[in-house]
């Protein structure tokens, strides 16, 4: 920006510095944006360049720059674009919720993500891209048609991050003026640079560093500067005083991308509390729980069939969502094969078809298995050592002869002694915890194992006993926690891994565990027959009854 005569000053100064560090200008892709009475002009200085000028809107860098209508006009074209995306996505949707989900949080919408940070207007044209998302793609996630109304307090909900309880769906009109403010914020400091005299002012500096090359060159074999120099020091003695000021600008700048990411963690921690104060009690508790740690790993795992990290089929998604916020879940059975009506609740605590015992074996046996890569002793279900008469305080205490734990490693918390794991997968809202926090449940739950087994495994079996668990939403309790660290601490030491990154997949494998067995609770068949064969069975029974008994009154 400025008067043409400056511009093409600059851009020959440009032309003449810009290869000696190391940017080589390309005149036939470059544009000079002018208004249109300056067009003649322009064209004249410009002549002898292949520089190509233009009166109307122009991309640069993906942004857009030019006359205002213009600018106003391309960006609307831009939000239509992608508005037709999301038209798409809510299509595939439709049979692939799960993949369409990911696809939309960990690409589609970082597309306007550069536009939101640099066009300050742009929130003004976002609208119809949030109407899109919010009237057609959450309504096909759900498996809902696209009149289904959100609330706006809903929309708020799945804007949130996934680790908040959101679905990462965030709304494109309310991130824009964040993301450009933070934008504003983070480049000040380089434009600043940018328009200081000393940019501007010719390279003596660099003329005399190439000098004492020269002269260095020339010096005989015997008379080279020692090359062993500490490193350090010669950078930041070697630098001059322009090149020290872009390193503090460059420390400055990490600092403040360390301050806007945690103003921005704060400014979503806030929200989603306010969102949490509006809720009822039951989705306020499903909110807490979606927050607490890995119980959200499914929604933010690319979908990786390889690795178990999908869910293909789109029921099973769809009820995973519902079953993360309390909402309706259709097409369930009427009644349960044990008499008892049907509904999430029960499917989640019903003991008939034994779903309730078996769902913690997948974790249980994925914890045993990744300890295997890391430990030499490992043993799924050991048999705890028999009794010889030894007595316990508490009532509860396991006494069975036969009794077993899940795992049993040898050396996990060190001095080679054996640690013991006990698993246990609860539904957080049963009854009998609707008044207990979702921490105080976890507490409970983790008591009540301690007393079954503990006593016996640390007086017994000398050895250490961790109570692992799990909530059947996905999250886990303190001490599982801590055993999962340790756990993957040792496998990023051992196969030298990100820590942060081993820690990811691990949550996420145990999040997806649950969930699947929790949709099998949900969903699995409790008697061999359907609901609808099992009526048509009594139907048919009953006549059976009555055709017999014409028989025996006919003789």
């Amino acid at each position: 920006m400025g008067k043409l005569e400056s511009i093409r000053k600059w851009w020959d100064t440009l032309c003449e510095n810009g290869p000696k560090y190391g940017y080589f200008p390309n005149a036939r892709k470059s544009y000079l944006v002018v208004k249109p009475k300056f067009m003649d002009r322009a064209k004249q200085l410009f002549k002898d360049t292949e520089v190509k000028i233009a009166n109307s809107a122009q991309r640069d860098l993906g942004a857009i720059i030019g006359n205002k209508e213009a600018v106003h006009e391309e960006l609307q074209l831009k939000v239509q674009k992608w508005v037709d995306q999301v038209e798409v996505l809510a299509q595939i949707a439709a049979t692939q919720p799960h993949a369409a989900h990911s696809a939309f949080t960990l690409g589609l919408r970082h597309r306007w993500t550069y536009l939101q940070r640099t066009m300050a207007p742009l929130h003004n044209f976002l609208q119809p891209l949030e109407d899109a998302i919010r009237n057609r793609f959450i309504p096909a996630l759900l498996g809902e048609t696209s009149n289904y109304a959100i609330s706006d307090l809903q929309r708020d909900l799945y804007a949130l991050p996934a680790r908040l309880g959101g679905l990462s769906i965030d709304n494109p009109v309310i991130q824009a003026k964040h993301k450009y403010q933070e934008s504003l914020e983070l480049s000040q400091s380089l434009k600043d640079l940018i328009k200081s005299p000393a940019m501007t002012a010719t390279t003596r500096e660099d003329q005399h560093s190439d000098q004492n090359k020269d002269d260095e060159a020339a010096l005989p074999d015997g008379n080279q500067p020692d090359k062993s120099d500490d490193a350090a020091i010669s950078k930041v003695q070697g630098l001059n005083p322009q090149a020290k000021r872009i390193l503090k600008i460059w420390e400055e700048q990490k600092e403040l991308r360390a301050t806007i990411k945690s103003k921005r963690k704060d400014r979503q921690k806030q929200e989603a509390d306010r969102i949490y104060g509006l809720l009822d009690e039951t989705q306020k508790r499903s909110m807490k729980l979606a927050q607490k740690k890995g119980a959200s790993a499914i929604y933010s795992r690319i979908p990786l069939e390889k690795y178990g990290f999908n869910f293909a089929r789109k029921r099973d998604f769809r009820d995973l969502l519902r079953m993360r916020y309390k909402l309706h879940i259709p097409n369930l059975p009427v009644t349960c094969a044990c008499g008892e009506p049907y509904s999430l609740d029960h499917s989640q605590k019903c003991l008939k078809g034994g779903f309730i015992a078996l769902r913690h074996d997948e974790p249980k046996i994925l914890f045993g298995r990744l300890a295997s890569h890391v430990f030499k002793d490992v043993e799924i279900e050991p048999h705890l050592d028999s009794l010889s008469g030894e007595k316990f305080k508490l009532k509860s205490a396991n006494r069975n002869q036969d009794a077993r734990s899940d795992v049993r490693i040898r050396g996990f918390w060190g001095n080679k002694k054996d640690a013991f794991f006990e698993f246990r997968v609860f539904y957080p809202f049963v009854s009998s915890l609707a008044n207990k926090t979702v921490d105080a449940s976890f507490s409970l739950m983790s008591k009540a194992r301690k007393r079954e087994y503990e006593a016996r495994i640390n007086q017994v079996d000398n050895a250490s006993f961790t109570p692992m668990i799990l909530a059947s939403t996905g999250g886990t309790g303190d001490e599982m926690d801590v055993a999962l660290k340790v756990l993957g601490g040792k496998l990023a030491e051992k196969n030298n891994e990100v820590y942060s990154h081993v820690m990811g997949d691990i949550r996420a494998r145990f999040a997806f565990a649950i969930a699947r067995s929790s949709l099998i609770c949900l969903r699995g068949s409790r008697s061999i027959w359907s609901q609808r064969r099992s009526d048509l069975i009594k139907e048919h029974d009953n006549c059976s009854s009555r055709l017999l008994m014409s028989d025996i009154t006919r003789y």
